[in-house]
């Protein structure tokens, strides 16, 4: 008896020690590992250690910022984090960060709530081009769920993409001043395995071209074709899905890059941000590539103002959008000697008068269905 008391004894000591050791081991990993300001894995900025004062510490606002610090300065925190999303997929929780992991390594974002702003952003839109005299192109992508919801885990959210295109259609198709750009056909009828990334909600290079062959149908312009381009792929893409759920064990995707034989692509691009201007002689940023969100490499991603001047001819393009019109611009480009592109959460100023003062020709509107659901930033006067 005495001698298994002194085993148990013996196993509580190492237990013991091996237990403080972890503890003494991970404290000394949080002060001598460097601390990372940006988390690849989960495309964010991570919280960085706070400035201790009398006042901080009495309204508590210290202990919050600590208790950020401690928990994203976690050593293997990727790993961790990785490891909690899979478990939780396990316990029947799929989707638990917003994200579906889905059949054929395809990660899907949950659907917009059915209770959004798609009505109210509709008539902004609709009030406006009831005003301006200008012509006025639409197009709405939708979501991925939508295109591929064979897919989709059982009893997941419905998708109803169709039906908010089908709306659109409904209102704009029969108007002389709106060109209504109806992708639904071709991409929700398609299910086309390469319009949009598996582990990011923005669609390829492959989808804005549909969406460009689509547009020079409907404007009556020359149908283009795969072969006109010159195509680059690049491998390596993880995109915000695979950000935002941490399902780490998802293959990659590759981003493509089309660019034009006749042209090369070449254009000169001004990217505005505040007081900060930036020119390229080039749509295409290829030092993005070699960052974590390569989807960047399209006209350096999102900012409040960029214009692309490919000087085929003298007609001016006012493109107010989200990010699926990155993809699509350089494509556009063909056909507009000049595109001014800005974005809305970004751009305070009146688009009115930018009009007017930058003599635009056309305006079109590029926008995910998601954004024109849920965005609260479409202000147009």
């Amino acid at each position: 008896m005495n001698e298994k008391k002194q085993k148990g004894r013996i196993s509580a000591v190492i237990i013991s020690v091996i237990f403080l050791a972890f503890i003494f081991a991970g404290c000394l990993l949080y002060v001598f590992l460097p601390k990372k300001d940006y988390s690849e894995t989960e495309k964010r900025y991570l919280a960085s250690a706070p400035s201790l004062s009398w006042s901080s510490v009495k309204s508590g606002e210290f202990s919050e910022d600590f208790e950020k610090f401690l928990a994203d300065q976690t050593p293997f925190r990727s790993f961790f984090v990785s490891v909690n999303s899979y478990f939780e997929y396990l316990k029947g929780n799929n989707g638990s960060s917003g994200v579906y992991l889905c059949k054929n390594g395809w990660l899907i974002e949950k659907p917009f709530d059915e209770s959004n702003r798609f009505d109210k952003n509709l008539k902004e839109i609709k009030d406006f081009t009831e005003k301006t005299n200008l012509p006025v192109t639409l197009i709405a992508v939708p979501e991925k769920g939508a295109l591929y919801e064979k897919y989709l885990p059982k009893n997941s959210l419905k998708f109803e993409d169709e039906k908010y295109i089908n709306t659109l259609a409904d209102e704009f198709e029969k108007s002389e001043k709106v060109d209504f750009i109806n992708l639904g056909d071709s991409f929700l009828k398609s299910e086309n395995e390469t319009y949009f990334y598996k582990t990011d909600h923005h669609w390829t290079s492959d989808g804005a071209f549909e969406a460009y062959r689509l547009f020079c149908l409907s404007k009556g312009l020359k149908e283009p074709k795969e072969c006109d381009y010159n195509v680059e792929t690049y491998p390596g893409f993880y995109g915000t899905s695979y950000s935002t759920s941490c399902y780490t064990l998802t293959k990659p995707d590759e981003v493509k890059i089309y660019t034009c034989k006749e042209n090369g692509g070449k254009a000169k691009v001004t990217v505005t941000e505040g007081k900060k201007v930036t020119e390229s002689d080039d749509m295409f940023f290829r030092n993005r590539l070699d960052e974590g969100d390569k989807y960047t490499v399209f006209l350096d991603g999102n900012h409040t103002r960029v214009d692309v001047k490919s000087g085929v001819n003298g007609k001016k393009l006012l493109i107010i959008k989200d990010s699926f019109a990155h993809c699509l611009a350089p494509f556009l480009a063909e056909q507009y000697g000049e595109i001014v592109m800005i974005d809305q959460r970004y751009y305070n100023g009146s688009v009115s008068k930018l009009i007017e003062e930058e003599k635009i020709d056309e305006i079109a509107f590029i926008y995910g269905v998601n954004t024109l659901a849920e965005s609260r930033d479409i202000s147009l006067y």
